[in-house]
């Protein structure tokens, strides 16, 4: 999504996945390197000047950090995770499975978490949910389309 909206050519971009961020540092941190982790991840070697942060991906600055869209780059990216349920619920299910997820989410101490690690926290549940993993899919089985990845 980056190289698409800079103009440059994506069959260019040589992607190696890792396990978890921390995989990628000593990679990232070389000459030449990038990475996209969350940025806690990352936050230390940035404090330290060990790596040199250039972007967020979320809609704003986050630690003095200007995200894509600030500096002209029409992308933002999150990395998200879900709870789902067993095709069998009821609404009485679902509904008093969301209450549960919901009341965890805005616990002091998950807060608390997110933000040491430098998570955004939002929260979506039943039809918006849906409607944000129909668009999610569609976006993401675009780019694997585009890469030629999805078979």
């Amino acid at each position: 999504m980056i190289a698409k909206a800079v103009g440059a050519d994506v069959a260019k971009i040589n992607y190696v996945p890792f396990k978890g961020g921390g995989d990628s540092i000593a990679p990232s941190s070389a000459a030449r390197h990038r990475g996209r982790v969350g940025l806690g991840e990352y936050a230390e070697h940035i404090k330290a000047g060990r790596m040199r942060a250039l972007a967020v991906s979320g809609p704003t600055a986050e630690d003095g950090i200007k995200s894509l869209k600030e500096q002209g780059i029409d992308v933002v990216l999150g990395n998200w995770r879900g709870i789902f349920g067993a095709p069998g619920l009821t609404p009485a299910q679902r509904d008093q499975l969301v209450k549960l997820v919901q009341a965890a989410t805005e616990n002091a101490g998950v807060e608390g978490d997110a933000e040491q690690d430098g998570w955004s926290s939002w929260f979506l549940a039943g039809d918006q949910f849906k409607a944000f993993l129909d668009e999610d899919t569609r976006r993401v089985t675009a780019i694997m389309e585009s890469l030629g990845l999805k078979k």
